[in-house]
């Protein structure tokens, strides 16, 4: 027992390295030279996809695509675009979105068909991306301090730039290398405008400029800054002004100190901010000065509002009666003036209102000769428009017309009267054309062959009581 119990395991080893197990699919990969800008080609890369077959697929779907039983088509925007292995960008492809998909067939004449494939989706930019010119970032230049050496180095977007001065010197004892460097000792105090070009090593024809106070004090600083709190904006949007609300400053002074609240006392460059990325905007006050970091952002695109559109309630609530053999006439309303009206139904359903003799109209509008049995015919109607859908459900009551009956004259007997009679016989005359009498009841014929009985035995006993008849 326990040998046939060995040779099953072996077995099940055996089954599980001849099948893998497949955790992806396959898919069609493209050529290293592929690329989707407009004016170059997109093309399947066969060696690759045949190895993602083998590897993800099946032995039919490797063994099709080795073969070359397939068919490669490209979809732009999930419609057909083109057929074959390969196309070309266009420009009025731009902003839309592309894939491949080769159909798998068993037989070369491609009439049995085994699998399909697909490759990864991409879209064409929209926009041609134009290059970014470089740009010198540092906004200010520390002070330097006469007989102290200094150095300092520019920033700027590109590194590989060459700096020099642009009509303007620097004070005496520094110098600037090309590398964006301000070296030296200054030996003179005094204030410079300077301003630095930066040129791409390259040989671009472009260059970036800043513009720089640059002050030298005799000594080392009077005072000192403390920041204390930092202002409540240290980010910005591009083109937005420094706000130095919220910063709250200690400035020590050989006598004291004073506090500065909002910026109040302190020098600091109050402009506009307009290059990306982290800045430093220094605060001074007399010869001390202190760096506040900030971040500059691009600034949101501004965004139209959405236009709003009312959802569709079907406003009615119930449906007038219609009668068999009659027109009927009846327009749903909605809250959308514009919600377009159908009968719902249901996959695999039929609605009771068909065969009912109506149209139904995309206004709500139910017009025809009601041609169905009388009885309650339930069914439900959508109202769609730009603001969603609604659906409501309806019952259709059919009855029967109405016969007309015709009913015959009724004629009412005369009152007894309590009146005593006159002394007097009062001679009855009998009815014309024709009469008969019958126990004192006169029926008289009327035109039109109906007779119409006249009561007259109240009359005819009291008559006969007075002894007026004999």
């Amino acid at each position: 027992m326990k040998r046939v119990f060995g040779i099953l395991m072996c077995l099940v080893f055996l089954l599980s390295l001849a099948v893998p197990v497949s955790a992806a699919e396959p898919e069609i990969f493209f050529t290293d030279a592929s690329y989707y800008e407009p004016g170059f080609t997109m093309e399947v890369d066969k060696g690759e996809t045949l190895m993602s077959c083998y590897n993800n697929g099946t032995s039919d779907i490797y063994n099709a695509y080795l073969e070359g039983f397939v068919q490669y088509y490209w979809m732009r925007n999930d419609s057909y675009y083109a057929d074959g292995p390969s196309i070309t960008i266009r420009e009025s492809d731009r902003a839309c979105e592309f894939y491949c998909v080769a159909a798998l067939y068993a037989d070369a004449e491609h009439t049995q068909q085994i699998g399909t494939i697909y490759s990864a989706r991409f879209t064409v930019p929209n926009i041609i991306d134009e290059p970014t010119l470089p740009e010198i970032t540092t906004t200010q230049l520390p002070n330097a301090v006469v007989g102290e050496p200094y150095s300092f180095k520019l920033e700027c977007t590109d590194d590989d730039m060459v700096y020099e001065l642009f009509r303007s010197s620097l004070p005496d004892g520094l110098y600037l290398t090309q590398h964006g460097e301000i070296e030296g000792t200054p030996t003179k105090a005094g204030f410079w405008y300077v301003v630095i070009m930066a040129t791409p090593a390259t040989g671009e024809e472009y260059a970036a400029t800043a513009e720089f106070e640059f002050y030298v004090v005799e000594d080392g600083p009077d005072y000192t800054i403390d920041i204390l709190e930092l202002p409540k904006k240290l980010t910005y949007y591009k083109g937005e002004k420094v706000d130095m609300t919220g910063m709250k400053v200690r400035i020590w002074t050989p006598d004291g100190y004073i506090d500065s609240k909002d910026g109040k006392y302190l020098e600091y460059y109050k402009g506009t901010l307009d290059n990306l990325g982290e800045r430093k905007i220094f605060i001074k006050y007399g010869d001390a000065q202190e760096p506040i970091f900030v971040t500059v952002i691009e600034a949101p695109k501004p965004t139209e509002p959405a236009p709003t559109h009312p959802y569709p309630e079907i406003l009615t609530m119930e449906l007038p009666v219609a009668v068999v053999g009659e027109a009927y006439d009846f327009t749903l309303s909605s809250a959308d003036e514009n919600a377009i009206f159908s009968i719902h139904v249901e996959e695999g359903d039929k609605s009771a209102f068909y065969g009912l003799g109506l149209d139904f109209f995309q206004n709500g509008q139910m017009l025809g000769v009601v041609t169905g049995a009388p009885g309650s015919y339930q069914f439900t109607v959508k109202a769609l428009g730009l603001g969603g859908e609604d659906t409501q459900v309806f019952v259709l009551n059919i009855v029967a017309p109405v016969e007309e009956t015709t009913v015959p004259p009724t004629t009412e007997a005369p009152a007894e009267s309590t009146t005593p009679a006159a002394t007097e016989a009062v001679p009855i005359e009998p009815a014309q054309p024709q009469s008969k009498k019958n126990d004192g009841v006169t029926i008289a014929a009327i035109a039109g062959g109906s007779a119409v009985a006249v009561a007259g035995i109240g009359a005819y006993v009291f008559l006969k009581m007075k002894g007026l008849i004999k």
